[in-house]
């Protein structure tokens, strides 16, 4: 029968305090290992197993690997730093501390700072994607400075500026020309050349004008607004014109609606045209005539002209019966 050889063994614990003759060896039962004995250190020396030898074979591998991706990484970063001193020399030799010049085009990516005075464009086309241009970014605590817009002409004798501003001094947009000397952050309206331009619209709106001064024009329309009273209640709102057609086919009670604000004077004109048979009623709310009397209208067939002013709000309206009994024109309606 073969034989069996064994070896002392214990665990962990009781090998850590035992300490061999030299070249006895002891099973370690929890690490299910050999230990060696030298003779002198309690414990022994364990072997290590052969799964073991094999995790530090792929430590050691896996230790190599990452070596090599360092040295990879560091060859790169090393690469980058030549471009990145390269690309700097380059940009050195085109635009230094003391300036220069970028021939071809350039694309920035990101927001563009510029500090200085002054920005020189010289081009052909300026074009901005951007639907609002801001101007004067930084004007938070203060009004002092005029906010618009300049360009510079000449003349056939000398330069000239043109352009449209709000002045700080009133807060109005004006629209300028003839300027001699070059605006900086004020229009100087004081100075001999300063001229107010003209303008040219197909349409003016807006709810209330001030005119300062004289107005010149050739001509002017007004448009007229066709009213139709058939009920005992009609309403002529005054925002919509200043003259007003109406077809009176019944007795009414008028009410005027949004006049002018008080201390703004304004005047309308109402046509009067009765229809069907007989003499119409007309009644309008808040109105004043001449010796506390309302006109009598005339009969159906003829056409009368009243006027209405008022100067508080609306408040008052000071009629007067212009023109009575005309004749009756074809409608313009």
């Amino acid at each position: 029968m073969p034989t069996t050889l064994q070896f002392r063994r214990y665990d962990t614990a009781n090998i850590a305090n035992l300490t061999g003759a030299v070249g006895e060896v002891f099973i370690d039962t929890d690490k299910d290992t050999i230990v060696v004995q030298d003779g002198s250190t309690a414990g022994g020396f364990p072997l290590a197993r052969e799964g073991a030898y094999i995790q530090a074979n792929n430590a050691r591998d896996q230790a190599n690997s990452a070596r090599d991706q360092a040295n990879s990484a560091r060859d790169q970063a090393n690469t980058a730093y030549g471009q990145a001193n390269a690309a700097y020399a380059t940009a050195n030799t085109k635009l230094n501390s003391s300036g220069g010049t970028i021939s071809g085009d350039v694309q920035i990516t990101g927001n563009l700072s510029i500090t200085g005075n002054t920005v020189f464009n010289n081009v052909t086309t300026y074009r901005i994607e951007d639907p609002l241009i801001y101007l004067a970014g930084n004007n938070y605590s203060s009004d002092l400075v005029d906010i618009g817009f300049v360009g510079n002409y000449y003349d056939g004798s000398r330069q000239r500026h043109a352009g449209l501003f709000r002045d700080a001094s009133d807060g109005v947009f004006k629209l300028f020309a003839n300027l001699n000397p070059e605006p900086t952050n004020i229009i100087d309206t004081a100075n001999a050349s300063f001229r107010y331009a003209g303008l040219y619209v197909d349409s003016l709106f807006g709810s209330n004008v001030s005119i300062t001064g004289g107005v010149d024009y050739n001509y002017f329309t007004e448009k007229v607004i066709n009213v139709v009273a058939t009920s005992a209640n009609t309403t002529i709102d005054w925002s919509t014109g200043a003259i007003f057609d109406m077809n009176l086919a019944s007795n009414t009670t008028i009410t005027f609606t949004n006049p002018p604000p008080a201390m703004r004077a304004r005047t309308i004109s109402l046509i009067v045209r009765p229809t069907g048979t007989g003499t119409r009623v007309l009644f309008v709310q808040r109105a004043r005539y001449t010796d506390g009397v309302a006109p009598v209208l005339s009969n159906t067939g003829n056409i009368d002209m009243l006027s209405f002013m008022t100067v508080d709000g609306g408040n008052t309206y000071f009629g007067s019966f212009v023109l009575a009994g005309l004749g009756f024109p074809a409608h313009p309606f």
